[in-house]
């Protein structure tokens, strides 16, 4: 995999203190969903993809996945049926272990 190399800002003091690497690992270019979320984003926002987009579409899409197995709108049900996710999105692939915690988590945080 090619290396990302962070974006500093030039003033850290206006800047969060959390520095996040710009198109991250997920962001791969030998991603081919990856690369098509990265350009329509860019097209309808006319700015480069922002660290936690592709992770919030996929966010939404798993519970709107959850809500329609549960055939419900009740929280309960939509919660009891996250377990069983497999989610093929932007980020990758996307299920949990028995804990609740992504098993092949694509996100890096420096």
């Amino acid at each position: 995999m090619a290396s990302v190399q962070p974006s500093w800002p030039s003033s850290p003091a206006s800047q969060p203190t959390m520095w996040f690497a710009r198109k991250q690992a997920w962001l791969s270019r030998r991603c081919p969903a990856a690369r098509r979320f990265e350009a329509k984003y860019e097209k309808r926002f006319g700015q480069a993809i922002l660290y936690d987009a592709a992770s919030t579409y996929d966010a939404v899409y798993i519970v709107v996945d959850a809500k329609k197995r549960a055939n419900s709108t009740d929280p309960s049900k939509i919660l009891a049926q996250m377990p069983s996710t497999n989610y093929r999105g932007v980020i990758g692939e996307v299920t949990f272990d028995s804990h609740g915690d992504l098993k092949h988590g694509a996100i890096s945080l420096l």
